[in-house]
């Protein structure tokens, strides 16, 4: 269980999006993983995958009041120092991470998610899993074609309400050039 404190962040698994992450994060072998949540929000994703035992966690995000508010959600779990919160916008050239991750996480707008989406697969590491909600029902295939054109497999897709997430694993062929 997850103390979520409401604030501007969005992400309180309230929504179906965020519920659409959490539950393929469940499913995933967690343990000592490395884990990003981009666009953490709230932190909820972030602080699942560390009660489900992640090695390391780093959240981001291109709002400084969400990072504040994922702070205090790291706290009211008395998890201050599980998770690293760092202000990273995608859209800034200068904001390339160069870790990369077993697990990358990212609940926003279909939109950002087919942007972003060279962005999200480049913080994955070889063999690495991503999932990705945010999708409205009728993005939903067009973000599966941007990750498969990307090197991704889709192993689910879960559909709540108006929403889909999807799950994927990094194809035996993808390249990790970057």
């Amino acid at each position: 269980q997850l103390l979520i404190h409401p604030s501007m962040g969005f992400g309180s698994a309230h929504h179906a999006s965020t519920r659409l992450c959490l539950r393929p994060l469940q499913r995933l072998d967690v343990q000592r993983k490395r884990v990003v949540d981009v666009g953490t929000g709230s932190g909820v994703l972030a602080l699942a995958a560390a009660k489900l035992g992640a090695g390391r966690v780093l959240a981001i995000d291109a709002d400084p009041d969400a990072l504040a508010g994922a702070a205090v959600n790291l706290r009211l779990n008395r998890m201050p120092e599980a998770v690293e919160l760092r202000l990273v916008d995608a859209e800034s050239p200068g904001s390339r991470i160069p870790e990369r991750f077993d697990i990358v996480l990212a609940n926003l707008t279909g939109f950002l998610l087919i942007r972003h989406v060279q962005t999200l697969c480049g913080l994955a590491a070889a063999g690495g899993a991503l999932v990705a909600s945010g999708f409205e029902q009728d993005e939903a295939d067009g973000g599966r074609a941007a990750f498969k054109a990307a090197g991704w497999v889709q192993d689910l897709r879960l559909d709540e309400d108006s929403w889909t997430g999807l799950a994927f694993t990094s194809s035996p062929i993808r390249s990790t050039a970057r």
